[in-house]
């Protein structure tokens, strides 16, 4: 029974059910970016934000008549300074708490071509509150739609927002998972700093020298995975997260290039993990000496 059962939720979801959603125990494709917004005065924020809101109003007019519209908060503490840094104790802040993860939203698009042709769709998953200090991701999941369809969406998204005078990259996936080695052989460069007062700078540093914003999506470091790099540290699941997660901040450059995971231990003591965007990287050859010379100015700063 439990078979027939499971068989018509899954075909209903294939059927675009605006009532089910795809989740982590459904299996489908998904294309990630993120906007990296512009570092600005507070007086140029309000045109960035009008050049945000017409790729809303633009995403909004791929939605169905019947179906609420995209309303997307803004972070008024990110317009109203010019400067971010981490609290002296960032557990007493929510903004840069280890263990927030911004909300996302979620709109269904019907992607047909023709009404006569067969019923495709997408899902558009976007975060709901746009800061100037973090990227902001938009993410496009699909589970029956060609291939042609979904390209035309990309494109159509990187077009608008070339328009708009918005900075989009494409995100690789391993960017918001938990385990760090999926790619196998190309394990990232781990940089451990022990001193407590050291790790906090350095972690500092990513934003106020090294051109970094907070990333949106981090679920934190699988405990698995940091067994390796252990030695001198005291890593502890954190209660926020899923079983046999690290609490952590994860870090983009903002040329899209670089990823910074930065894990933390009970006494305070820092791992960085320095992952490259290889999803962005292959079309962009002419970065990859600037981001190498980077790695080895943050590498030396630890020292």
């Amino acid at each position: 029974m439990s078979f027939f059962l499971f068989r018509n939720s899954l075909d209903n979801l294939v059927c675009g059910d605006i009532d089910k959603w795809l989740d982590e125990s459904t299996c489908y494709r998904r294309r990630s970016f993120g906007i990296i917004p512009k570092k600005c005065d507070i007086a140029q924020k309000e045109i960035y934000l009008a050049k945000f809101h017409r790729l809303i109003e633009y995403l909004n007019k791929l939605l169905p008549k019947d179906t609420k519209r995209i309303e997307i908060a803004i972070a008024e503490d990110s317009i109203n300074t010019d400067e971010q840094h981490l609290p002296e104790d960032d557990s007493k802040s929510r903004r840069y708490s280890r263990s927030v993860q911004i909300p996302i939203k979620r709109f269904r698009i019907p992607i047909s071509k023709h009404k006569n042709d067969r019923y495709q769709w997408m899902d558009i998953v976007m975060d709901s509150t746009f800061d100037f200090w973090r990227c902001y991701r938009i993410a496009f999941h699909w589970l029956a739609a060609s291939g042609s369809r979904l390209e035309q969406q990309v494109q159509s998204l990187q077009r608008r927002c070339t328009q708009f005078g918005l900075f989009l990259v494409s995100l690789p996936e391993y960017s918001a998972l938990s385990d760090m080695h999926v790619l196998g052989f190309t394990a990232p460069p781990f940089l451990p700093v022990h001193d407590i007062k050291k790790a906090r700078a350095a972690e500092n540093s990513l934003v106020d020298t090294f051109n970094f914003i907070r990333d949106s999506c981090h679920r934190g470091s699988d405990l698995c995975d940091l067994m390796e790099y252990r030695e001198g540290f005291e890593f502890r699941t954190a209660k926020s997260y899923a079983k046999n997660r690290v609490a952590g901040r994860q870090y983009i450059h903002v040329s899209g290039g670089i990823f910074v995971r930065v894990v933390e231990d009970i006494k305070g003591r820092k791992g960085f993990f320095w992952v490259r965007n290889r999803s962005f990287l292959s079309d962009r050859k002419d970065l990859h000496s600037e981001l190498e010379d980077l790695f080895q100015k943050f590498r030396k700063s630890l020292i």
